[in-house]
């Protein structure tokens, strides 16, 4: 109808928006903290480290007698060391290692060349052709490594040095496949195997028993080459063996061996954080316990922040010490359980009861950062 007008358009509704579920977290990350404030990086997120005097440590493997020696480096701990002061020791005239293992990937760039490398016994049937491919030396204790070892070689087309393993100077005590004598006599019929020498379990104790296995060893071998004789340090040894002397974890200087102790090299540190304060002092806790391998006797002393604390309890994966004041700084407090220097206090290997820190230190390695004196946590 003429002058009548159209009503205005209904408004629209506003655009739908959700009200946020405050029942429902954050999907946007939170950030960190930042680290505790320390004099040094350390590594706030870990139980404990290990921190390694190098030069202490050389001059250990110089007193051992490192020329033409092999270093054992089954150890966790001097595997590492290796890694770092490779150099070095070569400089003092180590010639070669033993390993657990292949150390590094056949052909890897980063492995260091110009040593002499052996697979240490007991190595299952398939790290044979591990290492194998990656150019060691192999110990065969049994007939059937050698058989699994000759046809491995074969079929890669590659010649393989072999160390027969010397589990007792008696060769006539063990007839049976993992005799040494066996494996001798099964040797020379196996294709691209090459004795170069032997592993010894034990030193050999009398002339007598090398003139025996001398003699064993003629019959069996004819006239041979001048052998190898890897380990088996201490006693005597047969005609036409020469001795390639094995340096293990007694450089580490950890005082488990008779006589004059050796420098110590290593010190454990780790974190301890309040338990309950009370008027006869404080209480710390460190996640560190017998299952790691600390010995579960208490009573010896330690230093939390440069304080002496007493270990009052050990359990399965906590320490707990009682000391009489709290320290100044802020915890958590860096906890000195082996090791030390100067007014900060020491904690010698002998301060713990029982002869077990060198197997707690070696698991530790495996998981734990390894420093070296003067060095930092990234």
């Amino acid at each position: 109808m003429k002058g009548s007008r159209r009503p205005p358009p209904a408004a629209s509704p506003p655009p739908h928006r959700p009200v946020p579920d405050q029942s429902r977290p954050s999907l946007h990350p939170m950030p960190l903290p930042p680290p505790p404030a320390l004099p040094s990086a350390l590594p706030w997120d870990r139980p404990a480290w290990l921190t390694l005097d190098g030069p202490t440590l050389l001059a250990n493997v110089e007193r051992a007698g490192a020329a033409e020696a092999y270093l054992d480096l089954r150890s966790p701990l001097l595997e590492k060391a290796w890694r770092r002061l490779e150099e070095d020791l070569r400089r003092r005239g180590c010639r070669g290692y033993l390993a657990a293992r292949p150390l590094f990937p056949p052909f890897d760039p980063r492995e260091p060349d110009g040593w002499d490398r052996v697979l240490a016994p007991p190595c299952p049937a398939a790290g044979l052709e591990e290492g194998l491919r990656a150019g060691f030396t192999l110990t065969v204790g049994h007939v059937s490594e050698a058989i699994i070892l000759s046809n491995a070689a074969q079929a890669l087309d590659r010649r393989c040095g072999v160390l027969v393993r010397l589990r007792h100077p008696d060769l006539m005590a063990d007839p049976g496949p993992t005799g040494a004598l066996s494996v001798l006599e099964v040797l020379p019929r196996l294709p691209m195997l090459e004795m170069v020498g032997f592993f010894l379990d034990q030193p050999f104790e009398t002339r007598q028993q090398c003139d025996s296995f001398a003699r064993a060893l003629t019959r069996t071998l004819g006239d041979h080459r001048t052998l190898e004789a890897v380990g088996g340090e201490g006693g005597p040894l047969p005609a036409r063996l020469q001795a390639r002397r094995v340096i293990g974890a007694r450089v580490l200087g950890l005082g488990e061996e008779p006589g004059e102790p050796w420098p110590a090299t290593l010190s454990l540190e780790g974190w301890g954080v309040p338990l309950a304060a009370r008027e006869s002092g404080l209480t710390v806790g460190i996640d560190l316990g017998f299952a790691h391998g600390l010995p579960r006797q208490p009573g010896t002393t330690v230093f939390v922040e440069h304080h002496p604390a007493l270990v009052v309890a050990v359990e399965e994966r906590r320490t707990v010490l009682r000391m009489e004041a709290r320290p100044t700084l802020p915890s958590p407090w860096r906890v000195l359980l082996l090791g030390g220097a100067g007014a900060g206090g020491v904690v010698a290997p002998s301060d713990w009861p029982g002869e077990g820190l060198l197997p707690m230190l070696e698991g530790l390695a495996r998981d734990c950062p390894l420093y070296f004196t003067g060095e930092q946590a990234p």
